[in-house]
């Protein structure tokens, strides 16, 4: 009981679940490869060999797009400021609108 409790006040460092979680599957893909055939050795290398590639196809996905810049404070395109300031003008405010919707008002302005 008294290691339960524990648990409620400590975890651990989320790098230490990480290492974990990738020691995991990294050992249960060697564990698919051996019962595929492959010796051990063979098996442990492939196993590492998939998952730094896989890594790597993920991080050049992630690296291709990057984020839409935010908008700059009080331009045109700064939806929450215009709807703030039509609130204390008493104008209507608008809940949610699209860009299609917003370049129309702004080109229209």
């Amino acid at each position: 009981m008294a290691a339960h409790k524990r648990s409620w006040f400590w975890r651990p460092p989320v790098e230490q679940e990480v290492d974990e979680e990738l020691a995991f599957h990294l050992e249960m893909h060697t564990r698919d490869l051996i019962a595929s055939g492959m010796t051990p050795d063979a098996a442990r290398e492939k196993a590492r060999e998939d998952a730094r590639k896989k890594l790597e196809d993920e991080s050049a996905k992630n690296t291709t797009t990057p984020p839409k810049p935010l908008p700059e404070f009080g331009s045109n395109e700064d939806f929450q400021l215009a709807q703030a300031l039509n609130r204390l003008k008493g104008k209507p405010v608008l809940m949610s609108k699209t860009m299609s919707e917003r370049k129309a008002e702004v080109e229209t302005n």
